[in-house]
């Protein structure tokens, strides 16, 4: 099993300190964007809300969170993210990779853009596709029929 590390630039939306560049473990498995306290408080953001969580042994507790200016390939969106205790891993977190509309690609190492399934037809009255046929192409990673343009 490979991991993935990526480069952000993570800012303060208030303005108050220049962003700064971090490289974050894309976890998948993590809903929320994680950084340590510390680095978060250098940029001048103060917890928010709690957000109840759970760690990988199983405890349950509850981290503090607040919203980041993060910018990912030069475009810059608005996301949740805990503050972690001293010394925890810097994740990205499943959140704010499908804010971003990207995945993890596993065999390049990389974070790719990838389709968001929307529930258009349904909600408007249009007819929803039946049933798919096995000659369709199949995207592996939303597991819906692929849309050829």
């Amino acid at each position: 099993m490979s991991t993935l590390s990526y480069p952000v630039l993570i800012a303060n939306p208030r303005g108050r300190a220049s962003s700064v560049e971090v490289k974050l473990l894309v976890d998948t498995g993590a809903m929320f964007t994680c950084l340590p306290t510390q680095q978060l408080e250098s940029l001048g953001l103060a917890p928010q809300w709690g957000v109840p969580i759970t760690l990988a042994d199983g405890r349950r507790e509850e981290w503090r969170a607040t919203e980041i200016l993060m910018t990912i390939d030069g475009r810059t969106l608005h996301t949740t993210c805990l503050f972690g205790p001293p010394g925890s891993l810097q994740l990205l977190g499943a959140v704010s990779l499908e804010q971003f509309a990207l995945a993890a690609d596993p065999l390049t190492r990389t974070l790719v853009p990838t389709r968001v399934p929307m529930a258009y037809g349904s909600i408007h009255g249009l007819r929803t596709p039946g049933p798919r046929s096995r000659s369709q192409k199949r995207d592996p990673i939303s597991r819906n029929a692929r849309l050829d343009p």
